[in-house]
């Protein structure tokens, strides 16, 4: 079985980037002694966050998705920016998608992962944050072509059952939070 340090990388060019992400091409050494190339997409990587209102609904957004050609319904999620950690990253995105605000102290880090492993190198920090006032009417912030969705957490099983959620990172979110969402604030 190939392990990790069997694959050594021999060169690396960027071939395109935007304020986003890099385009990457890489070449290395296969065990065998053959070499390869890899092309991939290279991001700072990205927060998402799991904002839960005081009366336990899961506040959500609806945005057009280009590639998709359709509107997704998400949590709250956005790049990090240079010099930005993943808890700055997930409060930014939270108050420009919906206008709502949280303190470092109203995180709590469930975990990361890698959403697209062999594609982009790219890594999803999550959050969940408790406590969102939704009596404050949302407002996200100009540019930000969102629509602000409170669902109930049986609500949001109900839609992905439905095939409403298509989002791949929304999903790997839920069943990271699932379980505490569901001991905090009742998913069956």
């Amino acid at each position: 079985m190939p392990r990790e340090d069997h694959y050594k990388k021999i060169s690396e060019e960027t071939l395109g980037q935007n304020p986003w992400w890099k385009y990457q091409h890489e070449t290395f050494k296969l065990p065998d002694g053959k070499t390869a190339d890899y092309f991939f997409a290279l991001t700072p990587g990205n927060a998402m966050i799991v904002p839960i209102t005081t009366d336990g609904r899961l506040v959500l957004v609806s945005q057009y998705r280009y590639l998709a050609e359709r509107m997704s319904i998400e949590f709250p999620c956005g790049g990090t920016k240079a010099g930005e950690n993943p808890a700055a990253t997930a409060m930014r995105e939270l108050k420009e998608e919906t206008g709502y605000t949280v303190t470092a102290d109203d995180l709590r880090m469930v975990g990361n992962f890698e959403p697209d492993i062999g594609l982009v190198k790219d890594r999803t920090y999550v959050f969940l944050a408790t406590d969102i006032d939704a009596s404050i009417a949302p407002a996200p912030e100009e540019g930000e072509i969102v629509e602000v969705l409170l669902r109930r957490p049986d609500e949001l099983e109900d839609m992905i059952r439905r095939g409403e959620i298509i989002d791949g990172q929304v999903l790997a979110v839920w069943a990271l939070t699932r379980e505490f969402i569901s001991q905090h604030h009742g998913v069956s």
